[in-house]
């Protein structure tokens, strides 16, 4: 790999993990608002 490439990796990488992070966030917030498909019970 050159510089280029081992740049455009560690870039990718990090995007993913802040994907992956905020993703749990995401997806609740999404399903109190009731923007999903499937249908949920949140017990509080």
């Amino acid at each position: 790999m050159d510089v280029t490439e081992l740049r455009q990796a560690f870039t990718f990488s990090e995007t993913i993990f802040e994907r992956i992070k905020r993703f749990p966030l995401h997806r609740l917030a999404m399903i109190e608002r009731g923007e999903t498909h499937s249908h949920y019970c949140l017990v509080r």
